[in-house]
């Protein structure tokens, strides 16, 4: 039943190609996929060193040492989750600044 919805609505509403690929175009590099959004965010706000490597290095470190983080103390580790949330949520805010998404424009 789902699938013959989802041919339906593929039919009703196909998706929007572009045209056939030129070889000679130059993609638009001043745009990274979605995936990398978060980093070229990161890249407004900071030094690129520092955003590029530092930052990611430090988060995923820090991300890979939660479970190995004070095992018996429960307050300590209860406060690195803290900290750890702390550092997504404003990541996350500083990704979001100046994003069409917020600003009310589509995305291209």
């Amino acid at each position: 039943m789902a699938a013959a919805f989802l041919v339906l609505l593929a039919f009703a509403a196909p998706a929007t190609l572009f045209g056939p690929g030129d070889p000679g175009a130059i993609a638009d590099a001043g745009k990274l996929p979605w995936f990398l959004m978060w980093l070229q965010a990161l890249m407004r706000h900071f030094d690129a060193q520092i955003a590029g490597f530092y930052l990611p290095l430090f988060t995923l470190a820090g991300l890979f040492a939660v479970p190995f983080i004070a095992r018996k103390d429960t307050k300590l580790k209860a406060v690195a989750m803290a900290v750890f949330v702390l550092l997504l949520i404003v990541l996350t805010t500083m990704g979001f600044a100046g994003s069409p998404i917020l600003l009310g424009t589509p995305l291209p």
